[in-house]
């Protein structure tokens, strides 16, 4: 009986250390953009979407690069040219978010990006996270930006890349994955 008790409350004490690690666990959530499918995500934790403002050309999906759309050659930033990224965390969710990566490039030329955040559906103005950015790649590199967000069930997080500056509306700029970690 004495070994019995021992073995059970073992037992006990290892599954509740084994679901703690589990908790604890860290997930990175990627949606790539070479398609405007809508995404889930691993343990059907959140849902991730894609959508862009009305200031840009029409967004088409290339498997190398992402995203593209043409139409960002306003002089300062516009609030309805961007590219957004939806997370709605799933029923009893929560999400803690750390780092956010986007892989961006241009066709040609240069550009300037910020990038914000809101969990009201940018009703307000955003929160700011990092610094504006001004780039030339025509390869896509990654932009990381670093942060400290907890969303939980119901809220979204929307997540907007503004861009500006191009030389013409003809210059695209692409984008070819977001990660959040």
């Amino acid at each position: 009986l004495n070994i019995r008790a021992r073995v059970a409350f073992l037992l006990i004490i290892s599954m509740l250390i084994s679901l703690n690690i589990s908790a604890q666990e860290s997930v990175t959530l990627s949606l790539p953009l070479t398609s405007g499918e809508k995404s889930s995500t691993p343990y059907n934790i959140a849902s991730f979407e894609f959508g862009s403002g009305s200031a840009i050309d029409t967004v088409f999906f290339d498997p190398s690069f992402g995203a593209m759309s043409g139409g960002w050659n306003s002089p300062s930033l516009n609030p309805e040219a961007y590219y957004e990224y939806r997370i709605a965390p799933a029923e009893g969710a929560s999400l803690r978010l750390r780092q956010v990566r986007l892989d961006i490039s241009l066709g040609r030329g240069e550009m300037r990006t910020a990038v914000k955040y809101s969990t009201d559906g940018f009703r307000s103005a955003g929160i700011a996270m990092g610094q504006p950015v001004f780039f030339t790649t025509t390869t896509p590199r990654t932009l990381p930006l670093t942060t400290e967000l907890t969303i939980s069930y119901p809220d979204t997080l929307s997540i907007r890349v503004y861009a500006w500056s191009a030389r013409d509306r003809q210059v695209v700029f692409n984008n070819r994955n977001i990660s959040i970690a």
